[in-house]
């Protein structure tokens, strides 16, 4: 009795089961939505951190190689300030040596001024169209200019000296110059990149602090998703247990009913029989329940002495018949109208 209430219970349920699994059809597929969508976020951020982080390799790559480069410079711009100084050394040597000649031979012009000045003079009187009495003027100036320098013959060594050492000094310092120029640049740029390599370092950081609170929410998104999942695999399974009663209170339904029928047919058979024995008139209902018991014994024993009473019953009408045969034990039911029948299908 216990299990038929139990059985009768989970029948009833059904509807509730459809709606219960319908819900979490619609919150499966949420969850699913949400742990993809929070996925390929994760995902997407992971694709940045990825590439900043190659962005800073090649960054550092250019940066140490400026930075060698540098270190390489600042080694050459070393020694060539050595150079340097050992050439101010021999510059400032002659021009005291020069000055020394100068103060004992009280030579108050420099030869070189004087000697540019009469190349310049006598360049002007060669391609200059002049009179003769300016020509005469400039050729006098000239002249004296010429003698003032050869006064000062000796003396030239050491403006020569001078002019070399002087050369030398400032094409050295035009090299560093240069040199350190590169290195101010270079190392600028190497600064540059370090800098852009921090702060993209920096980034990542952020990035990665963002991918993490994703593997978290992705992480819950899924747990979601498969407790979700769970419930609804567990109501699936509740549903098929629920298909697996239904259908056999179904069966049990039929054999209970079929043994009714007999039972009813049969109670039913023994009072057309005592009509028969009696001799009483038969109803069309009496034609109809004996004629389902048309290979009965009680049937054949009713009928041997009256041929004609079994005449009657075969050739009565068939229409609306319940035809019950015990030989096969099978049964032909007239199905009521509108009569709802819970089917194990139910999906």
């Amino acid at each position: 009795m216990e299990s038929k209430q139990i059985e009768t219970k989970k029948v009833t349920e059904v509807p509730d089961i459809k709606n219960d699994i319908s819900s979490l059809r619609e919150q499966v597929k949420e969850a699913n939505s949400k742990k993809e969508e929070l996925f390929e976020k994760k995902a997407t951020i992971s694709k940045e951190i990825i590439s900043k982080i190659n962005d800073i390799k090649s960054i550092k790559k250019e940066r140490d190689s400026l930075t060698d480069e540098v270190k390489t410079l600042k080694i050459k711009r070393s020694n060539i300030n050595k150079q340097i100084k050992d050439k101010s050394d021999i510059l400032n040597t002659f021009r005291k040596e020069k000055n020394e000649v100068l103060k004992d031979k009280d030579i108050k012009f420099d030869p070189i001024k004087l000697k540019e000045k009469v190349d310049a003079l006598e360049f002007k009187m060669q391609t200059e169209a002049m009179s003769f009495s300016k020509e005469k003027v400039l050729m006098k100036t000239i002249n004296s200019i010429k003698k003032q320098y050869k006064e000062m013959e000796g003396f030239t060594d050491v403006i020569e000296k001078v002019k070399n050492a002087s050369k030398d000094f400032r094409k050295i310092k035009s090299e560093a110059d240069k040199m350190h120029r590169d290195i101010i640049f270079k190392a600028k740029k190497s600064q540059s990149l370090h800098e852009k390599m921090i702060s993209l370092s920096k980034e990542v950081d952020d990035l990665k602090k963002e991918e993490k609170e994703q593997i978290d929410l992705s992480s819950k998104a899924k747990n979601e998703y498969r407790s979700v999942n769970e419930e609804l695999r567990k109501k699936f399974s509740q549903k098929s247990s629920i298909a697996k009663v239904k259908e056999r209170a179904k069966k049990k339904s039929k054999i209970e009913k079929k043994k009714q029928d007999e039972k009813t047919l049969k109670q039913k058979g023994k009072e057309v029989e005592e009509k028969i024995k009696g001799k009483k008139k038969l109803t069309t209902e009496d034609l109809l329940i004996f004629q389902g018991m048309g290979s009965s014994d009680m049937f054949k024993k009713s009928t041997k002495k009256n041929p004609d009473k079994k005449k009657e019953i075969i050739s009565a009408p068939k229409k609306d018949v319940v035809v019950i045969k015990k030989e096969n034990k099978e049964i032909t039911e007239v199905k009521e109208e509108n009569k709802e029948v819970i089917s194990t299908n139910d999906k």
